[in-house]
């Protein structure tokens, strides 16, 4: 039993606890990269957006060294700026049947 604890304090001591402080009774925890003082959940909420936020930058740039993610905006913003044209909706609802 004791070996587990022994790992879990190793595996966990690079973690550094939150700062805390009581305001009018409420406890309020810092978040270390924007220095705000917030409350536990929206603490935590806002830690995992920040995560989405950057697993979804590491994805892109990953797509993007790959080679496939800039050809497909270009392809997204031809469409977009030809749908926005009405004169040309018979051409792209012909194109569109035939493909």
């Amino acid at each position: 039993m004791t070996d587990k604890a022994a790992e879990f304090k190793k595996a966990n001591a690079d973690e550094k606890p939150a700062q805390m402080r009581e305001v009018d009774g409420k406890k309020e925890y810092l978040h270390e990269e924007s220095g705000e003082w917030l409350g536990k959940k929206a603490l935590q909420k806002k830690v995992k957006e920040e995560k989405k936020k950057k697993d979804a930058a590491e994805k892109s740039a990953a797509k993007v060294a790959a080679g496939g993610g800039q050809i497909k905006e270009k392809k997204k913003d031809e469409v977009k700026e030809e749908e926005l044209d009405p004169s040309k909706y018979p051409e792209m609802r012909r194109r569109f049947l035939e493909e």
